[in-house]
């Protein structure tokens, strides 16, 4: 006999005795209702939305910060192009005059 065979042969259907159903039936009651008294746990504790919230207000600030600290390093680099194109443009003024 192979595997095969041996695996129908295992899992095949069969009939349940009689009154099985019955029994699981009353066998269940008792442990339906065991279950059926403990009261449900809440899902969220009190703490849970003033933690949200203090979370959420954390990463609030923490974006507004480093977006303000990307405006000032940007607004730098701008200064620092500006004087760069002023020494230029006076360089080329001096020149111009020690030239002449």
């Amino acid at each position: 006999m192979n595997l095969e065979d041996q695996l129908k042969e295992a899992l095949r259907r069969e009939e349940p005795p009689e009154g099985f159903a019955e029994r699981v039936i009353r066998q269940a009651g008792p442990a339906r209702a065991q279950f059926r008294e403990k009261p449900r746990k809440p899902r969220f504790r009190w703490w849970t939305w003033p933690a949200v919230a203090t979370v959420a207000a954390t990463m609030a600030m923490s974006v507004a910060v480093e977006y303000r600290r990307a405006q000032e390093a940007e607004a730098g680099r701008q200064a620092i192009l500006a004087i760069q194109i002023v020494a230029e443009e006076l360089n080329m003024a001096q020149n111009e005059v020690l030239n002449k």
